[in-house]
């Protein structure tokens, strides 16, 4: 049997429908208002809706611990997928909550219950930082900056819980997607990248693999002996006039020919500022964006490529497909 946190969301999703098509039983924890249609979509898009009737849905919340000893329980793997990935200053309390208690929540039941191995999905927010022209590995050291957002932080602070428990004995890996591509929730993560046209591209890079990657990643991962380990996933590093490129493809309009200097995304970041004030709608600027335009960020996944003999498919083709969704 297995347990996922976070089934409704990117990769939670990607994960039942293969855990699902290989005709694993899967526990999935919801919270009472999570959209299921949503997940319907996303199984039909994939290829095979019914696999849908086969979730066995519990509803609880990584902050309610008896809710995930309720659901964990006879489970055998933990997929703990469960975040929020937020860079505005009023949510840092409830994401802090959520990525760092929830996750300690997770690790302490795993342990009582003595689940066989569980996988954390974090993030390369949570790996150390490079220098300029240097490469970002699993050695990396995190260093404390200005540049780490409050979302960083907090999967960084996630993964000391999930290390305090392989101290206390929990068998776990560690993985660490970069930018994630595929079929989620409108609006959220990467599914703004597919939102709206846009006529300007920032000025950076940044790395992204696609969410069957990911999953399928996790699932060697847990039938495998490894253990104790920590990796990063990442298909390619692109700079953001190529991403946007491909993405501006995948949906059939023009793609922007012009780069957005920081003085415009500053411009911007005011102008969204005074809409949330009048609206209410969450301005999609921040100053932690603004922080991180300009950013050329490497990431080196070889160790997992090497460990698990694993090929990453191409950032284009990831995009294709999912652009395919989003139409």
């Amino acid at each position: 049997m297995n347990f996922i946190t976070g089934a409704t969301g990117l990769v939670g999703m990607r994960l039942m429908f293969d855990l699902l098509s290989n005709e694993q039983d899967v526990v999935a924890l919801k919270r009472i208002n999570s959209d299921l249609n949503l997940v319907k979509r996303v199984f039909n898009f994939y290829g095979n809706e019914s696999l849908f009737d086969k979730i066995i849905w519990k509803d609880g919340d990584v902050l309610d611990v008896y809710s995930l000893e309720d659901a964990m329980k006879d489970c055998r793997f933990v997929y703990h997928t469960a975040a929020m990935v937020s860079f505005h200053r009023n949510d840092k309390i409830v994401m802090f909550d959520i990525n760092v208690t929830g996750t300690a929540n997770v690790v302490n039941t795993a342990l009582v219950l003595g689940v066989e191995k569980m996988c954390y999905i974090s993030s390369t927010a949570a790996v150390g930082r490079s220098i300029p022209g240097e490469t970002i590995t699993e050695e990396s050291e995190w260093k404390e900056s200005t540049l780490n957002s409050s979302y960083a932080v907090s999967k960084y602070q996630s993964e000391l819980e999930v290390w305090r428990g392989i101290e206390e004995g929990l068998n776990a890996v560690i993985v660490n997607p970069s930018v994630i591509i595929g079929p989620g929730t409108k609006g959220k993560s990467s599914a703004l990248l597919f939102s709206k046209k846009v006529p300007f591209y920032p000025v950076g890079v940044n790395a992204y693999v696609s969410v069957e990657d990911v999953s399928t990643v996790c699932l060697q991962l847990l039938s495998s002996n490894i253990s104790n380990q920590r990796y990063i996933l990442s298909s390619e590093n692109l700079d953001y006039k190529t991403l946007f490129s491909l993405i501006a493809n995948s949906m059939n309009y023009n793609p922007p020919i012009r780069s957005a200097q920081k003085w415009m995304i500053k411009v911007a970041w005011v102008v969204e500022g005074i809409v949330e004030f009048f609206t209410g709608k969450k301005a999609a600027v921040t100053k932690e964006t603004i922080r991180s335009a300009g950013n050329e960020v490497f990431y080196d996944s070889s160790k997992i490529r090497k460990e698990l003999n694993f090929s990453f498919e191409s950032v284009e083709t990831s995009i294709a497909r999912t652009g395919k969704f989003y139409l």
